[in-house]
């Protein structure tokens, strides 16, 4: 899957999963623009179903594939000890 393959590059490249997922999101809002301005009002629900359906899976095999990635090495990103600190 071309999402698993990506978030391998992404990875390997040093994107942080930040990063990763806020591309993810402006790619989501983008094709939503232009279902919403371009398929007819009668279509527009199926033409949702499709779409979020589609998104939810690759956002999702591109994170577990990022975030497997990232289990096997520290990650600075993924560092969740820096939310307790001076708590």
């Amino acid at each position: 899957m071309y999402a698993e393959h990506l978030g391998r590059d992404r990875f390997t490249s040093g994107f942080g999963i930040g990063e990763v997922e806020t591309a993810g999101n402006v790619l989501e809002e983008s094709m939503w623009h232009h279902v919403v301005g371009g398929v007819p009002t009668d279509e527009l629900v199926e033409s949702r179903g499709l779409l979020s359906t589609l998104l939810g899976i690759s956002k999702d095999a591109l994170a577990r594939t990022y975030v497997s990635l990232a289990s096997h090495e520290h990650v600075p990103s993924l560092a969740s000890c820096a939310l307790f600190e001076g708590t």
